[in-house]
């Protein structure tokens, strides 16, 4: 049990995260699901399935049960680092939890604080102005650019989580109360 702000991300949710990385993998294309809260409680459940750009914040996978709260995808040939779309679906909604099959690593970014709108316009800007023209020209200067309005929304309005090594953290503890 991992704990991303006031929501518990459950081990069976881990898994289903891991072996989406392993799917990824086989089929080299991006794939996810929601992440939905169910009523009164903050544990996290799984939603709908997405693959590819139904993955986006545009098309969000359905909760069937409970809030839609973010959600996972995988990045096929990329890292865990967070694309400003990414940030934007976790300011929107409150989480967003990426794996990567390069990495075979998952993290969680959560945000800190209130949505405001202002914070949410600026970052959508960041993302038309900065991220959507890099598909068209990529030079070395468009990517620091790029890289460095990602790590200013980042370091702002998020807390990430490795989701591996907070795994790791608490069954060493569990297994220091059985000694």
């Amino acid at each position: 049990m991992i704990k991303l702000n006031s929501y518990v991300l459950p081990e069976d949710v881990v898994e289903k995260m891991r072996a989406k990385i392993i799917e990824t993998k086989e089929k080299n294309i991006e794939l996810g699901f929601g992440l939905c809260r169910l009523k009164f409680i903050n544990t996290l459940k799984t939603g709908s399935e997405c693959t590819g750009d139904e993955c986006s914040i545009e098309q969000m996978p359905e909760c069937p049960i409970g809030l839609y709260v973010g959600g996972y995808h995988t990045h096929p040939r990329g890292t865990v680092n967070p694309s400003i779309a990414d940030l934007r679906n976790a300011y929107a909604n409150d989480v967003e939890c990426v794996g990567s099959v390069k990495e075979n690593a998952i993290r969680c970014f959560v945000r800190i604080g209130p949505r405001e709108p202002i914070y949410e316009k600026n970052i959508v800007t960041a993302l038309k102005d900065v991220e959507q023209p890099l598909a068209e020209t990529i030079s070395k200067e468009e990517y620091q650019k790029w890289e460095n309005a990602r790590n200013e929304i980042l370091d702002r309005h998020f807390k990430a989580v490795d989701v591996e090594w907070q795994l790791y953290k608490t069954i060493k503890n569990l297994g220091k109360d059985n000694m």
